[in-house]
């Protein structure tokens, strides 16, 4: 069993490559635009938005897909990959709030591969503690990070929008202010 471990702290200057695909779940049902937050963790240690690669190129996302997510939801949304090849390599997700209530110290059991059942992870447990997501507020989403091995950037790499397998089960939290 691989283990999940989130990336605390965000690396100031990160290196991107293109990821294989995209994968985001939306609706045609009329939705607030997508606010992106920072991490409460990150916030403590002066990054913001603006002085950030990746909050950069996250902001870039939400604003090319305002709509993502699922209404009245909680969901993960494939973003890219960042310093692949590298000891620190990581899938980047948004985890995304569509309902009506903030949410913190979120935890859930996901699971994704692909549909013949390669899987890069398989029900592992991802705790979104509020000391290092803070509270997502409604139509708001967060950077999420885990750590992928070369093997799991060789399964990415044969993903697409037709063969990838997304699963949040035991999902559970806490209601924020």
């Amino acid at each position: 069993m691989i283990k999940v471990k989130v990336l605390g702290l965000l690396v100031v200057l990160v290196l991107f490559s293109g990821c294989s695909f995209s994968f985001s779940v939306g609706s045609n049902n009329e939705v607030a635009d997508l606010k992106l937050q920072v991490r409460t963790i990150d916030e403590e240690t002066g990054l913001t938005l603006d002085n950030n690669e990746l909050y950069e190129h996250l902001i870039k996302e939400v604003e090319e897909r305002p709509e993502s997510g699922i209404p009245n939801d909680f969901s993960l949304q494939v973003v890219d990959t960042m310093n692949e090849g590298k000891e620190d390599a990581a899938l980047i997700f948004l985890a995304i709030n569509r309902t009506k209530k903030p949410m913190k110290n979120i935890t859930l059991s996901f699971t994704m591969g692909s549909k013949d059942g390669e899987m890069l992870w398989e029900n592992e447990p991802i705790i979104m503690d509020e000391s290092i997501y803070g509270v997502i507020q409604p139509d708001s989403a967060v950077p999420l990070l885990l750590r992928i091995t070369p093997e799991m950037t060789e399964l990415l790499s044969r993903l697409n929008d037709d063969n990838l397998m997304m699963k949040i089960e035991d999902f559970d939290y806490e209601v924020g202010e």
